[in-house]
């Protein structure tokens, strides 16, 4: 790619690169076994960092292909993370998962968006913008009541062709709020789309982290991976009623 090195170093994958056409990376992780489907990885504010590794290697351990743009592509050194997140907009982060859908997605399995923190935002806008998402997890995504920069809110896209989402926060989360989730479970009740609301007793912002010990919660990070794991490998979209 162009000199570009590969994010993350490991044994239970195959990765190659390609560039999309806003010149992200994208970069994907086959397990060594036939996948059971695509899991767009979507970075949190600290970017590809070892956090994101960890995140690869399970994926692939668990049999599905990890697929990994790097959202701050292109933007000018030295910016702090905060600084990287307000870059964004909503536009052209659509136009890059689209792509990264299209370009990972392997022989009809399901495709998933998978993120923490601002990739959790960003993995319930994929899911709720109709993009190729069969289902969405999102850990402790705050925001989704919030436009970035101009247009229409997560929140505000779901609708009945929403992919099946789950989301994750720590009670004592006040970035994730218990006030969005419960907008969450009132748009998608109304839009008739599934979706999951799980909040951990004692946990915080970014408690899946076990880089950040100060926020780590253990016992809430192990029962939150297990959910997500079980919801990803249920495969195709739920249908209500069924």
């Amino acid at each position: 790619m162009n000199g570009s090195a590969v994010p993350f170093a490991g044994t239970g994958y195959h990765p190659s690169g390609r560039f999309l056409a806003a010149g992200a990376p994208l970069w994907t992780f086959a397990p060594s076994v036939a996948p059971r489907g695509t899991v767009l990885v979507l970075h949190h504010r600290t970017g590809l960092d070892g956090f994101m590794a960890d995140v690869v290697d399970r994926l692939t351990a668990g049999g599905f292909v990890a697929a990994v743009p790097d959202l701050f592509a292109g933007q000018p050194a030295g910016l702090a993370p905060e600084e990287r997140k307000r870059l964004l907009r909503d536009d052209a982060v659509l136009a890059v998962l689209a792509e990264s859908v299209r370009l990972a997605a392997v022989d009809g399995l399901p495709v998933a968006a998978l993120g923490f923190c601002m990739g959790g935002r960003l993995a319930f806008l994929a899911g709720s913008a109709g993009i190729g998402v069969d289902r969405a997890c999102c850990f402790y995504p705050g925001e989704i009541d919030q436009a970035w920069h101009a247009g229409v809110t997560p929140l505000e896209r779901v609708g009945a062709a929403a992919a099946a989402t789950q989301l994750h926060r720590g009670a004592r989360d006040s970035n994730a709020t218990a006030a969005q989730f419960d907008a969450a479970v009132t748009a998608f009740d109304k839009a008739g789309a599934y979706l999951e609301a799980c909040t951990y007793a004692g946990a915080r912002h970014a408690f899946a982290n076990p880089y950040a010990p100060e926020r780590h919660h253990p016992v809430a990070a192990s029962r939150a991976w297990a959910g997500a794991m079980a919801f990803l490998h249920a495969g195709a979209p739920v249908v209500i009623g069924a």
